[in-house]
């Protein structure tokens, strides 16, 4: 039971945090854990920023990098699709020409 609610509470807090509502209800949290040294903990172990793992700085670093790829792609794309219309506003003729 005990470690149900623990998991609860640490469910309330991770939604909180990733809603962007921890920081304003966190004065709110406190004063309903002052006094239960358990409770407390569980808050501060929370709000400790953990240190990032080999495995999520490799994960990190590919996502990076995947992103950057993605983004030079894009790019190019972009500018193949600007040069076909400069080129059509030039000779749009290229559209109806059965050799092409």
């Amino acid at each position: 039971m005990k470690e149900d609610r623990r998991l609860a509470r640490n469910a309330i807090l991770s939604v909180l945090e990733s809603a962007g509502g921890l920081n304003a209800e966190l004065p709110r949290l406190c004063a309903q854990v002052a006094g239960n040294p358990e409770l407390e903990q569980d808050l501060n172990a929370f709000l400790v920023p953990r240190s990032e793992s080999e495995v999520e700085r490799q994960y990190r670093r590919a996502r990076l990098v995947r992103q950057q790829d993605r983004e030079i792609k894009e790019r190019a794309a972009k500018a193949s699709w600007i040069e076909l219309r400069d080129n059509l506003r030039l000779d749009p003729s290229v559209l109806s020409d059965p050799t092409l």
